[in-house]
């Protein structure tokens, strides 16, 4: 375990090979804070409390990394979400949309902030987020004041990892739950529109009120889903399936409190 009370983003753990010629061996890192209130420009409700929560994420190998990752803001953020772009390599361009945003050297990252106040700034649209070289990419939740909907208190703050389109999977199974409190729980998948039809949650179509909605620019061929589960259902486990690849996360909000990991 190492700590600090610096920002630990960039650093390089590695395994390698012993003077005496052992060989390297595999390992599992999980990286995050023990308590943290992330707090945004705009979408804070001022008359409600903080919240505060520890960040805590396994992280992905390097070489899971990919070039394109779709960033969708969680539901009931309608001002969005902050996030961090993290580069392994020198040299590594990063776009939002085809738009240039910054150009990383190795253990550098990037952030939607105003630098001016050092304020991180929510992302409100699904865009997606491109390299030239690969990226890990970080969304975050911030405090329970900071969600847009009624009642306020819902939420805290949270990490999600994003899996890259690169390594999309077309079978997998997800765990949620109702304890500590969790009251909302959803499902978020973004694919391509021509598959979308045949996506499942155990076995059974969506309803059609459930809609999908096009990623931008429309000219990409994806399409975004936030699936808000029963209320009124216990189930806890659900096996996503589709006829075509797609990237998924789960989430769940309740009285400042909070879950987010990606699928697979």
């Amino acid at each position: 375990q190492y700590q600090s009370t610096q920002d630990l983003t960039g650093t390089l753990i590695e395994s390698v090979e012993s003077a005496s010629g052992g060989s390297c061996k595999r390992f599992a890192v999980f990286s995050g804070s023990s308590s943290v209130a992330i707090e945004t420009i705009n979408g804070c409700n001022l008359n409600e409390s903080n919240s505060i929560d520890p960040l805590f994420q396994q992280l992905f190998p390097i070489n899971s990394w990919g070039k394109k990752y779709a960033f969708v803001p969680f539901a009931e953020y309608a001002n969005g979400n902050p996030y961090r772009v993290l580069a392994a390599e020198n040299g590594t361009d990063v776009y939002e949309n085809g738009v240039y945003r910054a150009t990383l050297s190795a253990g550098q990252f990037y952030q939607n902030m105003n630098y001016s106040t050092g304020v991180m700034v929510p992302l409100n649209i699904p865009v997606f987020i491109t390299a030239n070289k690969p990226i890990s990419v970080a969304q975050y939740a911030q405090m329970a004041r900071c969600r847009d909907a009624m009642p306020y208190y819902l939420g805290d703050p949270d990490m999600l990892l994003l899996n890259p389109i690169e390594q999309g999977v077309n079978n997998i199974t997800v765990f949620t739950s109702l304890k500590e409190n969790i009251s909302k729980r959803y499902i978020q998948v973004v694919m391509r529109q021509a598959a979308a039809s045949s996506f499942k949650i155990n076995g059974v179509s969506l309803p059609a009120t459930s809609s999908w909605t096009p990623m931008q620019p429309a000219s990409s061929g994806f399409v975004y889903n936030k699936i808000i589960i029963d209320p009124s259902s216990t189930t806890n486990s659900f096996t996503l399936t589709a006829d075509s690849d797609f990237v998924a996360s789960v989430y769940g909000f309740g009285d400042k409190e909070s879950y987010a990991y990606s699928a697979g």
